[in-house]
């Protein structure tokens, strides 16, 4: 399975941290000065703003097969990932890269619908709808580092790698030709944007913290559901204690601790009743064993 063009990690794993850490491309500074000579400022925050909830998008997906979206670089009209990834199957991936334009697709569904609701908001929100619809559409071109590009690029991967690399060009040399600035800063985009993603696994020791104390973080689950599942309650400065149930009565508990073995051992995909039955049966051999010494 092809995985770049995200690149692969050492087995170090760390806590996802509870906010975003941004950092600016100084050609973010420059476009930004520029469309406000231009008086375009009002815009160029638009598409900053949507662009900051489409990585939002990829964050919450991220999150929920287990891992952690937390560093962000805002670029001239959009906002690149940086990081790494790995173990991911080819449908996570895909899935993974459409999150953010499929973000874009509802915050304009929402705009509609409140226009619907409320007409006279119309003019107030116009320009954020055409921000979000334009910077989802974009980043579906088969383009790295686009969404779209990175979603082919797993898929058939090389030929992308070029396609990318003459759109840039086109961009670049087009846009010196029509003084179309727009046109030109994407074609730098294409060629110079991060081509991976900011992916951290998640962590289950305590490390930190305990010499302050931990709260204890109780949830109650069903045993069907799959350990990536569970990812998503992790919780810098808390201890999840999973309460696993079948419906009738408690199959049992598996510890943050735990789970990281559980990870090693029986991958993210497992079943949690099924780790449990595992566990049980160990369980039962080591006494077994204490009796007949």
């Amino acid at each position: 399975m092809r995985t770049e063009p995200f690149s692969t990690v050492s087995p170090s794993m760390k806590i996802p941290s509870s906010g975003f850490k941004f950092t600016v491309h100084p050609l973010f500074l420059l476009f930004g000065l520029i469309e406000g000579l231009r008086g375009r400022l009002f815009s160029f925050l638009s598409v900053t703003i949507v662009a900051i909830l489409h990585e939002l998008g990829h964050s919450l997906y991220a999150r929920s097969i287990g891992y952690s979206l937390d560093k962000i670089c805002l670029m001239p009209y959009g906002a690149t990932v940086r990081g790494e990834v790995f173990g991911l199957s080819r449908k996570e991936t895909v899935l993974l890269c459409l999150a953010g334009p499929l973000t874009n697709g509802l915050v304009c569904l929402c705009f509609v619908a409140l226009w619907w609701l409320f007409p006279e908001t119309y003019p107030y929100t116009d320009t954020a709808v055409f921000s979000s619809a334009a910077v989802g559409l974009v980043n579906l071109l088969p383009a790295l580092p686009l969404d779209g590009g990175r979603a082919l690029f797993c898929l058939i991967g090389k030929p992308v790698r070029i396609f990318s690399y003459a759109l840039s060009a086109f961009c670049l040399i087009f846009g010196l030709l029509l003084y179309n600035l727009s046109l030109f800063f994407f074609g730098l985009f294409l060629l110079f944007g991060e081509k991976g993603g900011v992916y951290e696994r998640l962590d289950f020791s305590l490390s930190e913290g305990l010499l302050h104390g931990v709260r204890v973080k109780e949830i109650l689950i069903s045993g069907d559901a799959t350990l990536k599942s569970v990812f998503r309650f992790l919780k810098k400065g808390d201890y999840l204690v999973l309460t696993v149930s079948d419906g009738r009565e408690t199959l049992g508990t598996l510890t943050q601790n735990e789970l990281y073995d559980c990870c090693l051992k029986y991958g993210n995909t497992a079943n949690l009743s099924q780790i449990l039955a595992e566990k049980g049966k160990k369980s039962k051999k080591f006494l077994a064993k204490k009796v007949c010494e």
